[in-house]
Order: C-alpha cells, then sequence, then structure tokens
C-alpha cells in the first residue's frame, strides 16, 4: 500500500532536517513560519523527484505542503487533512486527478490545480469540466503556480501577469497590471 508522505519536519521549531536543501538555505521551521495561517497545499506526482522539487520550491516561498504520489494517497491526505489547495499531476500510477478530485467530493479544497505534461486542448477542457480551477503544463514556473494559489485563495500575489492557463469559470479574472 502506498502511503502518504509524512512530514519531514517534526519536532522542535529549530529543526534543520540534514540533506533537505532549505536548511541549506539557513531557513528553520520558525523562519518559514509554520503558523497555521500559511496555505496547506497537497502535492500530487508519482514522480518522487518532481514532487519533492515542488514540495521545497512552495515551502521556501511561504507554503505548508504534504506530499502524496499516487492517487490513493492523495485521498488518503485529503481525509486526514483540510488542505488549501490540490496540486495534482494530470495522470498518476493507480488514476488520474480527475478521479482524485471526483472521489474527494465535499473535501475539495479551495483550489484545486491539474499540473501535467499533457497540454492538448481536450485535457485542458476535461480538466476544467472536473472542476479543477487551472490547468497547467509542466514545466510551469513556480511563480506561476504560486500566483494561481493565491489567487485562488483570494491573497496577495506576486504581481507577474498569468499567461498560457486554463482557468475555470469559478476563478477570478486576471487583473490588467498595465496600462
Amino acid at each position: 500500500m502506498d502511503a502518504p508522505c509524512k512530514r519531514r519536519r517534526q519536532g522542535s521549531e529549530k529543526h534543520r532536517p540534514r540533506g533537505w536543501p532549505a536548511a541549506d538555505l539557513g531557513l528553520t521551521t520558525e523562519s518559514m513560519g509554520e503558523a497555521a495561517e500559511l496555505p496547506l497545499v497537497l502535492v500530487v506526482d508519482d514522480d518522487e523527484d518532481h514532487c519533492m522539487m515542488l514540495e521545497v520550491a512552495l515551502e521556501t516561498r511561504g507554503h505548508r505542503v504534504l506530499t502524496a504520489h499516487s492517487a490513493r494517497s492523495a485521498l488518503e491526505t485529503m481525509r486526514a487533512h483540510t488542505v488549501d489547495a490540490l496540486v495534482c499531476d494530470l495522470t498518476l500510477g493507480d488514476g488520474t486527478a480527475l478521479d482524485v478530485l471526483r472521489d474527494i467530493g465535499e473535501r475539495r479544497p479551495p483550489v484545486a490545480i491539474v499540473l501535467s505534461g499533457f497540454d492538448d486542448t481536450e485535457d485542458r477542457e476535461r480538466s476544467i469540466a472536473a472542476g479543477f480551477d487551472a490547468h497547467l503544463v509542466k514545466p510551469t514556473p513556480v511563480e506561476t503556480l504560486i500566483d494561481v494559489i493565491a489567487r485562488g485563495l483570494g491573497r496577495p500575489r506576486s504581481g507577474i501577469q498569468l499567461t498560457d492557463t486554463a482557468a475555470s469559470p469559478r476563478a477570478p479574472a486576471k487583473k490588467s497590471h498595465g496600462a
């Protein structure tokens, strides 16, 4: 059985896990703000390296992150935790992002994003029709992902102009940053 990944940083507020990239930057759980008000993001990808890269990138930019590597472990994680955002690869070893969103039902997080290597119109349309707020294509700049999460949560954004994202009708309209 594929179990959800455990949090890497447990214990004292000053704990710096050995081999964890943020430790090399001098970041501690205290300086990264483990406060409950920070968004909790569930990253789901069967590519463990990509999952870890996103985990580190989101954590160093002020998000709390849980990871899962299968549809089953994603569902288990969302049943155990109330997440603010789901970032899910389209295809997983035991299902798809569409299955995850359908099966989670009322525990659907406020923001749900497909992050996929597939960039055809049909995949984008299916993602949006299934209820995802955006379908982003790998490789997506982390700042774009963070902006889509922030926009969905009604939080301040980085100010970059979003391009090449498929957004659902539920998502707030993009604001122009220039005249």
